[in-house]
């Protein structure tokens, strides 16, 4: 049974009175004065728990006095809001006042009030409140309206949680802690959630080296000497960081330990040296010499827009300072050794610095800067240290010495908290652990709907250090494997033999389950200066990808032959990006097939089989999408980069960046276009951009005809567990209608309905455990 559009609109109004309110009371007393008028009834009123003195409150109400709020307290014991608590279900009653539990307060003169409707406040499993409404005559609610109700009491549940997290409020609705009072007590910093889990402790200020980039021109008149020292410096580099991916392997596995094989290929790369090289013959020092060649590194990382790549420049920093470390005499190993047990907080944390706290006694992690898929954090999941980045104030307003709740899941950190949210993440802590195991115990069960859809999870990955990850979440293969960083790490070309060892290493650490392989996507934002790249107005729309490998054709060539060797080492699919046209894919078919005849000319073995698909990211493709499919194998939505040439809208522009939205319907139109040429040629089709990843566009995806989705790894579990709560039919018939409609608002109303199950049965957060 559907919810009708004016209750579709109640619930957009009340989630959007709780997004815009920061105050509590203001924000229940409105949302009890819209739903006694949107649902007709005399009355509606709020009750919250105070766990402490074991009462009932009376803590907002529209219909009754409003002198009775905070007065009205009852045991749970008492009335009918009691019997209501105490049993944990809705509870309606006609002729209430006749009712043995009845119990009547004065000074809310509700004898008047015949209907009774009261539904639990859930959360974590246990009650915290009754949501009331009462009616003068005699009403009957249908099975909708009930539904109806409960979803709102979520929702208000969640209000109150939050609000006894964030100000200590007391759930006695006479008593709520003064906000000067709080904010005195105690901060809430927002960053980016980065490794999940919660963790509590004292916090471990960590200094920095001496920040590298911000050495002065220094001169030398002895190149000769200068070359030595950078001899020296990246021969004792090579020993350190060997040393420490022997000891990640010890301690975490080959996979995390393959991490540390970009820093080795760095200060192996000839093209890196050679840079360094150059700049010590003008006359530099070796150390602002290499100073120099890394900053040159992280503005090309920083000008990347993909933030997997972009993360990439921690790497490069990581290793810019290690050299930096050695050619300034500043000591040999760098490894921090942790004192006593605490939260570590940190401007930034390296994949060195990550490494060396395993084994050590660090509860978890915040950081001013940084991204959820650095290296570093990949270490920190995989040693379990909850971690929230991204926190710019940080270093301003923590001190050595506060205690600190940092939330991994949330993005959230506390700053000495009083004991209410102490005690309330205790709770919350044992909620989670719950939680992981039960997401653990679904890794390998299909991702299925209720009615039978099956739909195919995957990872993106750029690395080998990826596979733990895809692997520990459940990954049915990989569905987008990024080629770009061995040739933006370099300064040279990587050889065929060279991506060969890459490609097949992947392969093999997929354990036979399927590995999508995207060829070289560069240009936009993904600058490659030896292959001299033409500076362009607007990059995006200039020589990249696709179009700039079927001009040099020898480097597309050099990458093919590779693919097709490492293929045979398992199950493999190549994928070209950014095609428009049908000239592109003919084109690039030919070049596959003249790839082929040379390694069987060479009888160097291969696989001459290899699926090949496109990334469907191009409106233009979108258009010949039913032509395209009769030539390729596969297609692979690329929703990044689709809505970007759809709305013309740059997401890095602030300007602009409000119009980016995937749910525009001219989206979702291009989606379906394309789903629809791939089941009518009968080709797979998947989604590989960001909101594969968000369970709330999951039911959209599904209705839309997509059959396999690709992401980060670590939202593979929640993806799956909404997947396995849903009726593909019900997916089906909100696409139908999300498709007819002209706004965003008006497809995320009709999403409304799948959104407080995903977000209750779904996510672990605090307002119910899961949302």
């Amino acid at each position: 049974m559907c919810p009708t559009r004016d209750q579709i609109s109640l619930l957009e109004q009340i989630s959007r009175l709780i997004g815009e309110s920061h105050d509590f009371r203001g924000t229940v007393d409105n949302i009890v004065s819209l739903v006694k008028r949107e649902m007709h009834t005399d009355v509606c009123s709020l009750y919250l728990y105070n766990d402490e003195r074991d009462h009932l409150a009376l803590a907002a109400t529209e219909g009754l006095s409003r002198s009775a709020i905070g007065k009205v307290k009852m045991r749970p014991s008492e009335g009918l809001t009691g019997l209501v608590f105490e049993t944990r279900t809705p509870l309606v009653v006609q002729n209430a006042d006749k009712h043995p539990r009845f119990r009547y307060f004065p000074i809310t003169k509700e004898e008047h009030y015949h209907t009774f409707l009261g539904v639990p406040l859930i959360s974590r499993r246990n009650p915290i409140g009754v949501l009331v409404v009462q009616d003068k005559g005699e009403r009957s609610y249908t099975k909708q309206e009930l539904q109806l109700f409960n979803t709102i009491a979520g929702q208000v549940a969640g209000v109150v949680v939050n609000a006894r997290l964030l100000n200590g409020l007391s759930m006695d609705a006479a008593a709520p802690k003064p906000v000067a009072e709080i904010a005195h007590q105690s901060r809430l910093l927002h960053g980016i959630p980065a490794a999940p889990g919660i963790a509590m402790g004292t916090a471990i200020i960590l200094e920095g080296p001496d920040d590298f980039h911000y050495l002065m021109e220094k001169h030398s008149d002895d190149p000769e000497q200068e070359r030595k020292f950078l001899d020296n410096a990246v021969a004792e580099a090579r020993t350190e960081i060997e040393k420490l991916q022997r000891r990640v392997h010890e301690q975490l596995g080959e996979e995390d330990a393959a991490i540390f094989n970009i820093h080795l290929m760095m200060i192996e790369d000839q093209g890196f040296t050679q840079k360094v090289d150059d700049l010590i013959s003008s006359g530099y020092t070796a150390l602002y010499s290499v100073k120099t060649v890394v900053s040159d590194y992280l503005n090309s990382f920083d000008n990347i827009n993909d933030p997997y790549l972009r993360e990439r420049g921690v790497d490069i920093e990581d290793v810019g300072r290690r050299l930096g470390r050695l050619l300034s005499g500043s000591g040999s190993e760098d490894a921090m050794f942790i004192e006593k047990a605490g939260i570590l907080v940190s401007r930034l944390i390296t994949p060195s610095d990550a490494a060396s706290l395993a084994g050590q006694k660090v509860e978890g992690v915040a950081t001013a800067g940084g991204g959820h898929t650095s290296h570093a954090i990949i270490l920190s999941r995989s040693m379990g240290i909850p971690c929230v980045v991204g926190i710019d104030e940080i270093l301003d307003i923590v001190h050595s010495g506060d205690f600190l709740i940092v939330d991994g899941n949330m993005g959230t950190v506390f700053v000495n908290p009083d004991e209410s949210i102490v005690r309330e993440y205790r709770r919350l802590t044992e909620d989670y652990n719950r939680h992981v195991v039960e997401l653990v115990s679904e890794r390998d069960l299909p991702a299925v709907t209720l009615d039978g859809y099956r739909v195919e999870l995957m990872g993106n990955v750029g690395l080998l250090s990826d596979l733990k990850l895809t692997s520990f979440y459940g990954a049915e293969g990989i569905g987008l494997y990024r080629t770009e960083l061995p040739f933006i790490a370099r300064n040279v070309l990587p050889g065929e033999d060279d991506q060969y060892r890459i490609y097949r290493r992947m392969v093999e650490g997929s354990m036979g389950k399927p590995v999508t392989i995207r060829t070289l996507d560069v240009g936009g934002d993904k600058n490659i200066p030896y292959l001299k790249m033409p500076k362009e107005d607007n990059p995006f729309l200039g020589w990249r990808s696709i179009r700039m490998c079927l001009e040099k054709v020898d480097i597309f060539k050099v990458q093919i032959r590779a693919i097709l060797r490492a293929a045979i080492h398992g199950s493999v699919n190549i994928m070209i990006p950014m095609i428009s046209s049908m000239e592109e894919i003919r084109r690039v078919k030919i070049l596959i097939e003249e790839s082929i005849r040379e390694l069987e000319v060479s009888r160097v073995p291969h696989d001459p089989g290899v699926p090949v698909g496109i990334m469907i990211e191009i409106p233009a493709a979108v258009h010949l999408a039913d032509r395209l499919a009769k030539e390729v194998d596969f297609f692979s939505i690329g929703t990044n980069d689709l809505t970007q040439y759809a709305l013309a809208v740059d997401r890095n522009n602030p300007k602009v960046a409000h119009l980016y939205d995937p749910m525009n319907p001219a989206v979702l139109s291009l989606i379906q276009m394309t789903t629809k040429a791939a089941r009518d040629n009968g080709i797979p089709v998947g989604v590989c951009g960001e909101i594969a990843a968000l369970p709330l566009w999951t039911p959209l995806l599904l209705g839309l005809g997509v059959t396999d989705l690709s992401m980060n790894a670590a939202a593979i579990p929640l993806v799956k567990r909404s997947i396995r709560l849903i009726k593909h039919q019900d997916c089906v018939r909100a696409a139908r209608r999300a498709l007819k409609v002209g706004t965003s608002s008006e497809v995320r109303r009709i999403l409304s309905r799948f959104e407080t199950m995903i977000k209750t049965q779904v996510y672990f957060s605090p307002s119910e455990g899961k949302s």
